[in-house]
């Protein structure tokens, strides 16, 4: 046995013990503090990431329904301009048939 063994097993005061209960109650009361502010801490770091990648995530909305905005709209003008052509092309095909050529 080492010196430091054998010193433990001495019979203690109980002023000495209670001393003794008390600093390690102190000692579990700063080290759940700590605890505690680290948990807060790490909270707080959840919460700003969490924000951050809704941001994100409400950027990529807004320019995927900004990008579907445009590519509606080309596909409305095409559509368009495809029933532009036809009547005009259908015109064309009655003027034709109403003034045939002269051969």
């Amino acid at each position: 046995m080492n010196t430091s063994e054998t010193q433990e097993r001495i019979p203690q005061s109980a002023e000495q013990c209670l001393a003794n209960v008390g600093a390690k109650i102190d000692r579990l009361i700063e080290a759940a503090g700590k605890a505690k502010q680290t948990l807060f801490s790490k909270e707080q770091m959840a919460i700003i990431h969490g924000e951050l990648a809704l941001m994100e995530m409400h950027d990529g909305l807004e320019k995927a329904w900004s990008e579907l905005s445009v590519a509606w709209k080309d596909h409305q003008k095409k559509q368009l301009l495809e029933v532009q052509h036809e009547e005009k092309t259908s015109q064309k095909n009655t003027a034709e048939e109403d003034f045939p050529g002269t051969c």
